[in-house]
This record gives structure tokens, C-alpha cells and sequence, in this order.
């Protein structure tokens, strides 16, 4: 089954590292967390049943982003940031723990980088049994 996430896709952000009374300690950058978290919001609610651990599980995902106004309109496909498998990496975030207990269940990965028409960007996500060879 197909799931639309009415949500502008956005890259994983590199970890960040910081000193704090000299001590390191690493964090995701607020932007990130908080895409992940809307994300987990809206799947959610989506009715996405939730999968067993050391179920294989097959992935299938499109990310439809508006085309900025910089853009040539010649450029059919996003062929610029952000790169395909930062958005990925969010969404495989976004899935844990509630859907899915470990992305390392997920064998087999189809990703799509698309323009939309749509006022905003959206996410196709579909998520099944991995029952291939």
C-alpha cells in the first residue's frame, strides 16, 4: 500500500560535534530532529502496521520537491542537493522504532528524487515483506 506524507523533503544532516565544559559530545542539528520527528508523526498516524524484529522488509520511496525558481525549467529531474541517500537516511530515521525495530530489516530499497507541480513536496513511501529471491 501506498502512503503520501504531505511533507517537503529534507537530507539528513551530518551529526554535529561540540565542547561543552570540556566535554565533546555530538548531536543531530534541530532541523534534522525536527523533520524526523514530523515525519514519525505522520507515519505515524498513517496506519502503517508496525513490522516484527528480523522481519526483511522492502522499501519504496519517492520524494517529490517544488522546483525553486532558480531552477532552469529545462532540469527535469532534481539532479542537485539534496542527494538521494541523505533523504533516505531521514526517512529510514523517521521509521524507527514505531514502524520498523531496526532499518538493518531493510533488505531491498527502490528511491526516487522527483519535481512536483503540487504547491508543496510530498513523500510516496511504501513499505512491504521483503519476499524476493
Amino acid at each position: 500500500m501506498n502512503y503520501k506524507i504531505p511533507v517537503e523533503p529534507i537530507a539528513k544532516a551530518r551529526a554535529r560535534t561540540a565542547f561543552k565544559n570540556g566535554k565533546v559530545f555530538s548531536y543531530t542539528p534541530t532541523k534534522t530532529r525536527e523533520y524526523e520527528d514530523t515525519l514519525r508523526l505522520y507515519l505515524n498516524n498513517a496506519g502503517i502496521p508496525p513490522y516484527s524484529e528480523h522481519e526483511a522488509l522492502s522499501l519504496e520511496v519517492t520524494f517529490y520537491r517544488t522546483k525553486s525558481k532558480e531552477i532552469p525549467k529545462n532540469e527535469d529531474k532534481p539532479v542537485r542537493r539534496p542527494d538521494l541517500d541523505n533523504l533516505v537516511k531521514s526517512m529510514l530515521d523517521a521509521l524507527m522504532p514505531n514502524i520498523v525495530p531496526s532499518d538493518a530489516q531493510i533488505t531491498t530499497i527502490v528511491s526516487h528524487k522527483r519535481w512536483t507541480n503540487e504547491a508543496s513536496g510530498y513523500i510516496l513511501l511504501s513499505i512491504t515483506p521483503d519476499i524476493g529471491t
